[in-house]
């Protein structure tokens, strides 16, 4: 929540104009009603299915039609499903406007072999959850950025909409799961991680099928019942 108030505070600041993705968490919206900023919601082709994630295109149609002081995505979702960042970001930088990521449940998505952390793939300004899918304590959170340009000013927001008293356990956790997955630990601990997942479904298919792309989440599509994921 912090890491949203103060990713949108530095880059679009108040009264502003965000292009988002309809996914967003609620502290978004709560961000926008404080600082009076109008919200322009892109939506996929299928708004109604889980599934559903904004492509690119959805983003050019939606830059095309209105004028934005930055594009917000949520990215990876509740359900594992990841967004395009790369192509969404590179146009946002066709049409010369920052792109801000909600990667509070993709932590873990830079030490993949390949990064696929949002910064990696060209989001300017990004926040992780690390206590979603990194070993940290419940409310430890990382704002990564791009830009120096906003450098100052996270720190500002930080401290109008952080608490004077933060917990030192929290932070001491951090700083021990940075200490934990530098060099080839973090990349090394997330490929186990991978194959325990990999193996799960292998051992409840076909029984139960899966939805999603990301790998550290088992969202249930169907049973053999007949049961839905969400039944």
């Amino acid at each position: 929540t912090l890491g949203i108030q103060t990713m949108l505070s530095a880059v679009v600041g108040e009264k502003g104009r965000i292009i988002a993705a309809r996914n967003a968490h609620r502290a978004f919206v709560n961000t926008c009603a404080l600082s009076d900023a109008d919200v322009i919601w892109v939506t996929g082709e299928n708004a109604d299915v889980v599934s559903s994630m904004v492509k690119p295109s959805d983003i050019e149609k939606a830059l095309k039609e209105n004028k934005a002081d930055a594009v917000y995505i949520t990215s990876p979702d509740y359900y594992g499903n990841i967004a395009d960042i790369k192509g969404i970001s590179e146009v946002c930088k066709k049409y010369g406007v920052p792109l801000i990521v909600d990667n509070a449940h993709g932590s873990h998505l830079a030490f993949l072999e390949e990064s696929q952390h949002p910064i990696a793939l060209g989001a300017d300004i990004c926040c992780d959850s690390a206590h979603k899918t990194l070993p940290v304590l419940t409310g430890g959170a990382y704002i990564h950025t791009a830009s120096e340009k906003y450098a100052d000013k996270i720190k500002a927001y930080q401290s109008v909409f952080g608490s004077s008293s933060p917990s030192y356990l929290i932070l001491a956790s951090l700083d021990h799961c940075n200490f934990m997955l530098c060099g080839d630990s973090g990349k090394r601990l997330l490929r186990n991680q991978i194959e325990l997942m990999e193996n799960l479904k292998e051992r409840l298919s076909p029984a139960w099928s899966f939805t999603g792309d990301d790998v550290l989440h088992l969202t249930v599509e169907a049973y053999k019942s007949g049961l839905s994921g969400e039944e």
